[in-house]
């Protein structure tokens, strides 16, 4: 299943819920030659693409270590989608489900309790390998290897029992993220709160929303002034401006890719 949930931001739909699955493709060869095949303009789609896709675009390797076995792209067509927008919730259901069964299904749905065990989250990196790894970027910089880069590392927990859900509804009632979402894709869970949008696709327009070189807006004006000028002399935020305007830019990959399909 797949939730998608605006919290009221200005989109075009506020919520969107899908379960049950009449089709399915998991791909990792040739997977967006596969998916213009599974791609029907009156159905819905809802699933992802994974990182190492871009190994099938470009001549790229990746050498991470992998803990799931996760396909370059997985997207289902569902049995039910249920949607709110304007204060009203519409129902498309497949054929053979009848409507007004389903809906008595959710409002008596009661979810299975969980028993939780919650272990640290530790890094998977140490304090010392990171500092040294910092080191080794900033020397590629200054050879100009790379003008910038983003250095992330992960933080796990091998031991944990949680209920996706709960955590999902918990993020999200902290977040209020107007991109969260939660998957469930057979045992993988995917719970995102994300502020921003990488890019979305309507007619033959390509839209981008990022936060990178951005501030949060003050309705006092001359407080928010002081902030615009900040953000003008802040150098990691320009940095930050520039190369994400590059990723916009028609001739970026991604791009491409969305505007040639009319």
């Amino acid at each position: 299943f797949r939730s998608l949930n605006s919290n009221s931001e200005s989109t075009e739909n506020e919520f969107i819920y899908a379960y049950g699955c009449i089709d399915l493709l998991s791909s990792s060869n040739q997977s967006l030659k596969k998916l213009d095949n599974f791609i029907n303009d009156k159905d819905w789609l809802f699933g992802f693409f994974s990182y190492d896709l871009k190994n099938e675009i470009e001549n790229l390797v990746s050498s991470n270590i992998t803990f799931h076995s996760i396909p370059n792209i997985s997207f289902f067509k569902p049995k039910v989608v249920i949607i709110a927008k304007n204060g009203l919730l519409t129902f498309e259901v497949c054929s053979d489900l009848d409507p007004e069964q389903e809906l008595n299904n959710i409002l008596n749905y009661r979810p299975k309790s969980v028993e939780k065990k919650i272990d640290n989250l530790v890094p998977r990196v140490s304090k010392k390998k990171y500092l040294l790894n910092v080191k080794a970027i900033q020397d590629h910089i200054k050879k100009g290897d790379v003008y910038e880069l983003n250095y992330c590392i992960d933080y796990y927990s091998e031991n944990s029992i949680i209920d996706p859900c709960d955590v999902y509804e918990r993020l999200n009632s902290i977040t209020e993220s107007p991109m969260s979402t939660l998957f469930k894709f057979k045992e993988i869970n995917i719970i995102s709160s994300s502020p921003e949008r990488y890019i979305s696709k309507r007619n033959n327009r390509v839209f981008s929303q990022p936060i990178k070189g951005t501030a949060r807006r003050n309705p006092n004006e001359l407080i928010d002034k002081q902030i615009r000028s900040l953000l003008t002399k802040n150098i990691k935020e320009k940095r930050s401006e520039e190369h994400t305007s590059e990723l916009q830019s028609p001739d970026h990959l991604v791009c491409r890719l969305l505007l040639e399909k009319k």
